[in-house]
């Protein structure tokens, strides 16, 4: 399939493909066309890509086939119906950058029609998950892994963390090798640790920021136990 897109005169069209949802299990897994796969493979080797549209955005895994096909999986479902996909639609992906896909979607009739993604004033999901500080917190800070699978931060190299006033800190995300737990790495871990004056016992909230998809919005409900403040280092 060729997978061009209109543009402007002069201009390097993006690169996009179109898919018809004519498979029984279109609201499952999307398959990504050959041709485009083949070309823009380096967007598709990571483990998710986020597709956006009307101001929303999801997080979708991309599986790699044995036949070298590139599949949408996890997450796509939950793309198909919070857009109200349907059978014999059919959707464009445009490639935004690296890993992030503009999505169009057009009726079978072939005409592009408006989506209702909800209302963003409605609860929606929020990905967050709650640690009390122990010792072993004072140099790394593991996070849930579904928590960094389902934001996309397992796939990257850092994050910044956010306090309650909106000051941000820059933290490295490390995976640890004999487990794979992902975790904040001790330099910049410590620094927030200490220029927020955390406490051993503190009940600390990560928010997922998701109209700013590299921060994690950071709570301290307070001190449930008494407690130590940071050591000095050494």
């Amino acid at each position: 399939m060729n997978s061009r897109s209109i543009s402007e005169p002069g201009r390097k069209p993006a690169a996009s493909f179109l898919k018809v949802l004519a498979r029984p299990d279109y609201d499952r897994l999307l398959r990504v066309p050959p041709h485009f796969s083949q070309k823009y493979k380096k967007c598709l080797r990571g483990k998710t890509v986020t597709l956006q549209m009307n101001g929303r955005t999801w997080v979708v895994y991309v599986e790699r086939k044995e036949d070298g096909r590139y599949e949408f999986t996890r997450g796509w479902g939950k793309f198909v119906d919070d857009v109200g996909l349907k059978f014999g639609e059919f959707v464009i992906c445009k490639l935004v950058d690296l890993s992030t896909f503009d999505v169009s979607v057009y009726g079978a009739h072939g005409c592009e029609w408006e989506v209702d993604c909800g209302d963003e004033s409605e609860e929606n999901e929020t990905e967050s998950f709650v640690v009390h500080l122990r010792k072993d917190h004072l140099y790394y800070m593991t996070m849930p892994k579904e928590f960094a699978e389902d934001t996309g931060i397992i796939n990257r190299q850092w994050i910044v963390l956010q306090n309650e006033h909106g000051r941000k800190w820059r933290v490295e995300v490390c995976t640890r090798q004999k487990d794979g737990r992902i975790y904040f790495g001790e330099e910049g871990w410590r620094v927030f640790w200490e220029e927020n004056n955390l406490r051993l016992g503190d009940e600390i909230m990560y928010t997922f920021d998701e109209a700013n998809r590299d921060t994690l919005v950071v709570d301290n409900k307070g001190n449930s136990m008494a407690s130590t403040s940071c050591p000095p280092k050494a």
